[in-house]
């Protein structure tokens, strides 16, 4: 009861679930990456049974792939070579590093586009797209390593 009388009722918030679960999604697409793929392979389950994979974002999640594959494969060689070399006129920073940092916050984009950090996921399920839903492991592995 509030003071001006009786509180409005919120109308039922709808959900939109996925009436059929399309198994052909838990398959990454083709041209990936070996690394793309396997980590495609950890995160479709999870995102297909909360229904944040769908047929529309297949491409998000493999673009998301791709981008960390490359990401992961660009921090080994810069941790390999090192990032600052001696040039004729001084030291010179790998250009590597600002490409990497480039991939991190695009990364971090489709992470939210994908609901896989928590702003992401808490967008989605005010939209009513997905239900709550926790991380999995594998979600959090990929994000936080």
């Amino acid at each position: 009861m509030g003071r001006r009388g009786p509180l409005a009722k919120k109308p039922p918030q709808l959900v939109a679930m996925p009436l059929d679960i399309d198994d052909s999604l838990l398959m990454p697409p083709t041209g990936l990456p070996s690394g793309a793929k396997r980590l495609y392979v950890r995160l479709a389950p999870s995102l297909l049974e909360d229904g944040r994979l769908r047929l529309e974002t297949q491409h998000t999640l493999a673009v998301y792939c791709r981008l960390a594959d490359e990401a992961e494969r660009i921090a080994d060689a810069l941790e390999k070579e090192g990032i600052v070399r001696q040039g004729p006129h001084g030291q010179i920073v790998d250009g590597r590093c600002k490409m990497l940092a480039g991939h991190r916050s695009t990364l971090l984009r489709y992470a939210s586009v994908l609901g896989l950090e928590p702003t992401g996921r808490a967008r989605l399920q005010s939209a009513g797209v997905i239900q709550s839903v926790q991380q999995t492991d594998a979600e959090l592995e990929v994000l936080f390593g």
